[in-house]
């Protein structure tokens, strides 16, 4: 995550440096991306960018984290006990809209098409998130996500995604 530096930027730097982050990250693999390209967007100097992050890997994480914050909000609630299939695909529905219509979109189009399997994030166990999820809500999780990186690929599939989404997840529950 960004360091101290970069949290103290003012809003208008701050902004500049972020925009030029997530054009990289919308334009290019993680792999692929590099600091010339995003110190040139922002117009600040390479010494800068390492003021601010470890190294791109740490940039992507500040993108990544800034673009998923209010997406999953809805999600984290989500248990075996307060679980309701109609209304899960509707916030499922609104989480794509969102998505498609928002400045993130490219960015995480490239996260689910390339980036996603090197962000795996662990807690300090050593386990994913998911791996912690009781089985029912791994399921659903692990067919959701396969479906938001469907739409993200095929968004003219959409109607498609969701029923199929919606009848897997039926037959688990």
């Amino acid at each position: 995550m960004p360091t101290q530096t970069f949290e103290h930027l003012k809003k208008p730097k701050k902004t500049l440096v972020t925009n030029a982050l997530i054009s990289e990250f919308s334009n290019y693999p993680l792999k692929d991306a590099q600091v010339s390209r995003i110190i040139e967007a922002a117009g600040i100097a390479r010494g800068a960018f390492y003021r601010y992050f470890v190294d791109t890997n740490d940039a992507y994480n500040y993108v990544f984290h800034l673009a998923m914050a209010d997406f999953h909000m809805e999600f984290n609630k989500i248990s075996e006990s307060n679980f309701n299939l109609e209304e899960f695909i509707d916030s499922l529905t609104t989480f794509i809209d969102q998505v498609l219509n928002s400045r993130f979109y490219q960015l995480l189009k490239q996260h689910y098409l390339y980036n996603e399997s090197s962000y795996q994030k662990n807690d300090q166990s050593g386990l994913s998130r998911m791996a912690q999820l009781p089985p029912v809500i791994w399921s659903i999780a692990t067919l959701s996500h396969e479906a938001i990186r469907e739409l993200l690929t095929f968004p003219e599939q959409k109607q498609q995604i969701i029923q199929k989404l919606t009848t897997s997840i039926s037959k688990l529950i």
